[in-house]
C-alpha cells in the first residue's frame, strides 16, 4: 500500500505539472474544474459498475476487470505520453511565455 501511495503521490504530481504547463494561463482554471468533474464524477459510476459486476460474477470477476481497466490505462498512458510530446509542450510554454 505504501509503495501504490507514493506512486500515485508521483502521478498527481506529473499529471498537474503537464497539465499548467500546457495550458494558457486564462484557461487553467476552467481545465483544472473540467479534470476535477470528471474525475470525481467517476468515482460513483465506477462504483456502480463494480457493484454490478461483483453481483452477477463475484468479486474476483470485479477485481479481474478493475485490473485489466488499470492495465489498460496505463499501457495507454505509456504510449500516449511521450519525452517528445513533453517536449513539444515545453517549447510551446516557452514561446508563449
Amino acid at each position: 500500500m505504501v509503495l501504490i501511495d507514493c506512486a500515485v503521490m508521483i502521478r498527481n504530481v506529473i499529471q498537474v505539472s503537464l497539465r499548467q504547463s500546457g495550458t494558457p494561463d486564462e484557461l487553467l482554471g476552467r481545465v483544472s474544474g473540467a479534470h476535477r468533474l470528471v474525475t470525481y464524477g467517476a468515482i460513483p459510476l465506477g462504483a456502480m459498475l463494480g457493484g454490478a459486476v461483483a453481483s452477477a460474477g463475484g468479486l474476483r470477476a470485479a477485481m479481474v476487470l478493475a485490473s485489466a481497466i488499470f492495465g489498460a490505462l496505463a499501457i495507454f498512458a505509456t504510449c500516449t505520453i511521450t519525452r517528445a510530446r513533453i517536449a513539444a509542450i515545453a517549447a510551446d510554454t516557452t514561446t508563449h511565455s
